[in-house]
């Protein structure tokens, strides 16, 4: 009888464990593991299909970058392997770019992961090409965070293409910065920008050097507003040097 009772015992602990194994087994297929974050606290996050298509896109993109096998290093230097990058590198971009609001999360835990800065810099052109404010704040985010020039530079050249709104308020700050590249690239992203006339006028009619100047002069140029105009056609008084004046002249013949 206790023999009877130990293999019923025995029976009921195996079924217990194996519906416990198939439960697991459902939820692994439902869900997205994401690595820890600053708090240290692994979570779980129910995979939407924009974020299983991202996943996808990633390792793709991790696949035709990093051959498993050392010998086909030789095979990356070839045209078709090149063309293989090329589309994968494509699609991650697309991928990010369509990432819905609600999904942008998803989107800085795959950069957080990102090691290479050619990774990261996928996610932050993708993000730049995507209409939603989320992905200002996270390209706000990235740039704050970020102490490589490469980055930072692709986080402004980002907010210089996008649409979302909000997108001006970085580059305008970093028209101040006191990186003069990083000041270029904020004034080109403003390129035509009829919401920032005001920063863009007391850039080109202030006292920065000659070349930030120009830059304004070129991006105000664009914007067809009387308030552009007439800061351009200031510019071409006898005060201002040589430079300044032909370049305002030319642009207002435009």
């Amino acid at each position: 009888m206790a023999r009877f009772a130990m293999s019923q015992r025995k029976r009921i602990a195996s079924a217990i464990g194996l519906a416990a194994g198939v439960i697991a087994g459902v939820f692994a297929l439902n869900t997205w593991m994401v690595p820890a974050t600053d708090s240290t606290v692994t979570a779980l996050t129910v995979a939407t299909p924009d974020m299983v298509a991202m996943d996808r896109s990633l390792r793709h993109w991790k696949t035709v970058t990093t051959p498993p096998d050392p010998k086909e290093r030789q095979y990356a230097l070839r045209p078709a392997a090149s063309q293989q990058r090329a589309i994968a590198a494509r699609a991650l971009t697309r991928t990010v770019a369509r990432m819905p609001a609600a999904d942008i999360g998803a989107v800085r835990r795959a950069y957080r992961r990102a090691r290479g800065t050619r990774d990261k810099l996928l996610i932050i052109g993708g993000l730049g090409q995507n209409a939603a404010p989320e992905a200002v704040t996270l390209l706000e985010e990235i740039y704050e965070r970020a102490d490589d020039h490469s980055v930072r530079s692709g986080v402004l050249r980002a907010l210089g293409r996008s649409s979302a709104a909000g997108r001006q308020a970085l580059l305008i700050a970093e028209m101040s910065s006191g990186d003069s590249r990083l000041q270029l690239l904020a004034i080109q992203g403003l390129y035509g920008d009829a919401a920032s006339i005001d920063a863009l006028k007391a850039v080109a009619c202030g006292d920065r050097p000659v070349e930030i100047r120009l830059e304004a002069i070129r991006s105000l140029s664009a914007v067809h507003a009387p308030e552009a105009r007439d800061a351009l056609e200031a510019l071409t008084g006898s005060t201002e040097t040589a430079l300044v004046r032909m370049t305002a002249r030319k642009a207002l013949r435009r």
